[in-house]
C-alpha cells in the first residue's frame, strides 16, 4: 500500500506515476489483498520491487522497469504467480478472510508457501 524509493532519496514525478499504475493494477486485478501491496522503485537500477505484507515482508517479485506495459498485464502476471504461490484465493470478490483461507502457516505463525 505504499511507494518508495530504495535508496531513500525523493522519487521523480515519473516514478511515482509508474509506482501508482502498478499498484492500481494490483488494487483492481487482487482487492482481496490490497492492504498489503508495497513497491519499491529503484530508478538507477531501472527495476520495481514489489510485495504483499499480508504475505511476506521478503518475497515478492522484482520487474525491470521496461518490463511494465501500459494495461498491467505483466505486473497482474506476476502478482497473480506471487499469491499463487502462498495459495491465496484470487477471485475479485473475495473477502480478506476467504482469499487467505487455504493459506498455510509456519510454527511461528508466518505465512508459508504452498507445498
Amino acid at each position: 500500500m505504499s511507494i518508495k524509493s530504495q535508496a531513500g532519496t525523493p522519487l521523480s514525478v515519473n516514478a511515482q506515476h509508474l509506482g501508482k499504475r502498478v499498484l492500481t493494477a494490483l488494487y483492481k486485478q487482487y482487492p482481496s489483498v490490497k492492504e498489503g501491496w508495497c513497491v519499491t522503485i529503484n530508478e538507477g537500477g531501472g527495476i520495481i520491487h514489489v510485495i504483499n505484507t499480508l504475505l511476506s515482508g521478503k518475497m515478492g517479485f522484482v520487474l525491470h522497469i521496461t518490463q511494465i506495459d501500459a494495461e498491467g498485464k505483466t505486473v497482474m502476471r506476476a502478482g497473480g504467480e506471487l499469491l499463487e504461490r502462498y495459495a491465496v484465493r484470487r477471485h475479485p470478490h473475495l473477502s480478506l478472510d476467504e482469499a487467505m483461507q487455504n493459506v498455510l502457516l509456519n510454527h511461528r505463525g508466518e505465512v508459508q508457501l504452498a507445498k
